[in-house]
């Protein structure tokens, strides 16, 4: 009986070792206000890669059918005037872009269906305002021990929609303009939420992955920086705590002093803060 107590109780201390951190970092709003303003260009770039495809339109108007067509649609502007994240618990951000505008370009042609098949073409500027772009941030890790973000719930609506014709009889051609915008309209909102969340998803986790989280202090010793779990929300901070290790090369072995608790006070006025228990210092000695 004595054996199999003594035995739990090395599995639980154990097990208390190797989840508790050794160093921890307390991530504020203001940090997240920063991170916010540095992703805001990223994501400009990956907007103004939506490709508008080809508008075919058999149009109905007061003197006849016409079929209207617009090619080589570009996006010339991204505006991302406001925006605004939010840390959320348990362990997400909310993402909130406002009154967005994006600016298009094209080339369009029209002919009417009937005898004398008059037709006409030029350029076209569409332009889309008051766009409001959501979506939430999962902050989480991998198996590996590294920090994963993941992005969903992406929601897109559009504002005010202009269209303007450049050659010919313009008032002739706004009789086309109402179908030319609901496509516009459709594309982009079918194409800007996967091009953020794939921005995200994708490019901002290689750069996450590609972190080296384990670092050589010379050629018999390293640290180990992998996360112990998932970073967590409290007290409106972002807890991210890490194994903080140093590891004999040869023989790593964890070192059995035991771990210190860290505090869960946060420092607002700071971005970051960064917390190391005795346990990681005492892992010098040990390896």
């Amino acid at each position: 009986m004595r054996i199999s107590l003594l035995l739990i109780s090395l599995l639980v201390l154990q097990t208390t070792l190797s989840t508790k951190p050794g160093f921890r970092f307390e991530v504020t709003q203001k940090a997240v206000d920063y991170a916010r303003v540095t992703l805001m260009p990223i994501l400009k770039k990956a907007i103004q890669t939506a490709k508008i495809p080809d508008i075919s339109e058999r149009v109905k108007t007061p003197v006849g059918w016409y079929d209207v067509s617009i090619w080589a649609v570009r996006i010339k502007q991204v505006y991302l005037p406001q925006s605004d994240a939010n840390i959320v618990p348990p362990s997400s951000v909310g993402l909130r872009i406002s009154d967005a505008l994006i600016s298009i370009s094209g080339f369009w042609k029209y002919r009417e269906e009937a005898w004398p098949h008059i037709g006409d073409a030029g350029t076209v500027d569409v332009t889309v305002s008051g766009i409001d772009i959501g979506l939430t941030v999962d902050v989480g890790m991998t198996a590996e021990g590294e920090p994963h973000v993941t992005s969903h719930g992406c929601s897109f609506r559009d504002g005010k929609i202009s269209v303007k014709f450049h050659g010919g009889m313009a008032w002739f051609y706004n009789l086309f303009s109402g179908n030319i915008a609901s496509a516009v309209k459709i594309a982009l909102s079918e194409q800007v939420c996967p091009l953020v969340n794939g921005e995200l998803n994708g490019d901002i986790n290689s750069i996450l992955s590609s972190l080296d989280l384990t670092t050589n202090i010379d050629s018999f010793c390293y640290i180990d920086y992998t996360l112990t779990e998932p970073p967590f929300v409290d007290n409106d901070a972002f807890f991210v705590n890490g194994k903080g290790e140093i590891f004999n090369r040869q023989a790593p072995e964890e070192c059995p002093s035991p771990k210190q608790e860290l505090p869960a006070t946060v420092n607002e006025d700071r971005m970051v803060s960064l917390w190391v228990t005795e346990y990681m210092l005492n892992t010098a000695g040990f390896a």
